[in-house]
């Protein structure tokens, strides 16, 4: 959502994420993916979260207490306890910004600066169409000097996100609902 973070787009966010990706992108983007592109369609068990107002929230403690999820919430100001997370977020800006006119620039808001925003050549369906590329391609790459355990090794299991969740799921780990 482009919309400022709130309860109402915390809950649109987690019914996102515990609905089928296969899904959700054909109704909402209009984009054929595979249920083995994306197979992740589940309740956690715990969210981590960075005590934002709306994740302490009575809103959302009651939505997870009838979920039977339990939340758990890094320090304030250590986006490191969550790192994967935030370095992805940077991997992707990274990637995208050179193909994107319009991508907001450091001096935004200076005095006498372009207004960037004027350059966007992507509406918020094309631009979330490409996010979903670019989560389908991260789930799927190779990581090297990823660790992994000496079951994964005994059973051939690649270092690539998708197969380590499939393989977690298979052994009944992360429980997942």
């Amino acid at each position: 959502s482009i919309e400022n973070m709130s309860g109402e787009s915390l809950r649109i966010a987690l019914a996102n994420t515990f609905e089928n990706k296969k899904e959700w992108c054909k109704r909402t983007l209009d984009m054929e993916i595979s249920e083995e592109d994306w197979p992740i369609h589940y309740i956690p068990h715990t969210l981590l979260a960075d005590r934002g107002s709306e994740l302490i929230s009575d809103e959302l403690t009651n939505l997870v207490e009838n979920l039977n999820i339990k939340i758990q919430n890094t320090a304030s100001y250590r986006p490191e306890l969550k790192g994967i997370c935030e370095a992805y977020f940077g991997i992707i800006q990274q990637h995208l910004i050179p193909f994107l006119p319009g991508t907001v620039q450091k001096d935004f808001n200076k005095r006498g600066s372009q207004d960037y925003r004027k350059n966007a050549v992507l509406n918020l369906n094309q631009y979330t169409r490409i996010l979903v590329k670019c989560i389908i391609h991260y789930n799927n790459r190779f990581l090297k000097d990823y660790p992994l355990t000496q079951n994964m090794v005994e059973e051939g299991i690649p270092p690539v996100p998708i197969e380590i969740f499939k393989w977690g799921l298979r052994r009944g780990n992360g429980q997942l609902k």
